[in-house]
């Protein structure tokens, strides 16, 4: 740096702490979210409703870019439900009971659910959460025709 010039000195500097600020977003380990437990009310009937409960706890507040919710069966079949809305969940540890429709065309059997949540933490960077439900039966329902 001694023969650069005190432009040249600014601009090193600058390049640096962009450098490190960089570096910074890209390794930091982010939580944005820790969800602790899902619990499925049962029974579940296909083309019912899902009520599940989400517990969690949440530091600070960050953009959701999506959330999906899926089904997977043991067999390792996915049936994936409608989106998430994005969620602003308050910071903080809460349970928050939630309601899905299950489609009438899927089949009965073993499966947990699955909550991902994908979100942006800064802007070059984004962090995605998963969590499994413990296994559920999900039933067909008995008509009475």
């Amino acid at each position: 740096m001694k023969h650069l010039s005190w432009p040249g000195r600014v601009s090193f500097v600058l390049l640096l702490a962009v450098y490190g600020v960089l570096t910074y977003w890209l390794i930091w380990p982010y939580t944005p979210i820790k969800i602790h437990k899902i619990t499925i009310k049962e029974p579940v009937y296909i083309g019912g409703d899902l009520f599940y409960e989400v517990s969690y706890s949440k530091a600070e507040s960050y953009p959701v870019i999506k959330v999906t919710r899926q089904i997977i069966y043991v067999d390792g079949a996915v049936v994936v439900l409608a989106p998430g809305v994005g969620s602003r969940l308050p910071t903080g540890d809460y349970r928050v009971q939630v309601k899905v429709k299950i489609p009438k065309f899927i089949s009965d059997g073993m499966c947990v659910f699955q909550l991902t949540a994908q979100y942006k933490v800064n802007p070059v960077r984004s962090v995605t959460v998963e969590a499994t439900s413990d296994p559920f039966k999900l039933l067909l329902r008995e008509s009475n025709d």
